[in-house]
């Protein structure tokens, strides 16, 4: 539990780190800035709820994204092919960080996100990703859409090579 706190912690500081206006990131105008989605697959493997707040770096062309997910997934397996069962349960971060190029509401979206696993409340992986892709956000409320080539690195490897999508809510 104290892993769990401490990346929370670390998300909550981040995000606040961020939302200081200052010369060169500044908040959206005219543009609705929170988002709040489901993804499938991509960077957090399975499923994740995400929220993510968005920053002005240059003109209405590029922005920054930042947020995080979370998500729990939990596994049965059989051991050996026999009868006997383990059973994991997979409670996991993602903090991610993206740059989005383009305007209106087409955008071309790449960054990167640190997927913490944590496994039975002991084990504790970090598995950094990428993603590539595209993203319709409306400049007003409305339905966000994303989909992304999002490739995993497992300790030292390319681990898991796949895409994702995402859909949710603009406010």
């Amino acid at each position: 539990m104290k892993k769990i706190s401490f990346c929370l912690l670390i998300i909550v500081f981040a995000t606040n780190s961020f939302s200081q206006n200052n010369d060169t990131i500044q908040t959206v105008s005219n543009f609705k800035r929170h988002s709040i989605y489901a993804e499938l697959l991509g960077n957090s493997i399975f499923y994740s709820v995400n929220y993510d707040y968005l920053f002005r770096i240059h003109k209405d062309n590029i922005k920054l994204a930042v947020g995080a997910g979370i998500g729990y997934f939990p596994l049965t397996t059989f051991v050996g092919g026999g009868p006997e069962k383990r059973r994991y349960t997979y409670f996991y971060i993602t903090p991610e960080v993206n740059f989005l190029f383009g305007k209106k509401k087409h955008y071309f979206e790449t960054g990167t996100s640190l997927m913490t696993v944590i496994v039975n409340d002991k084990y504790v992986e970090f598995n950094p990703s990428g993603r590539v892709g595209y993203r319709y956000q409306p400049q007003k409320r409305g339905f966000l859409f994303r989909i992304a080539y999002t490739p995993t690195f497992r300790m030292g490897w390319l681990g898991y090579c796949w895409f994702g999508g995402s859909f949710g809510y603009v406010f």
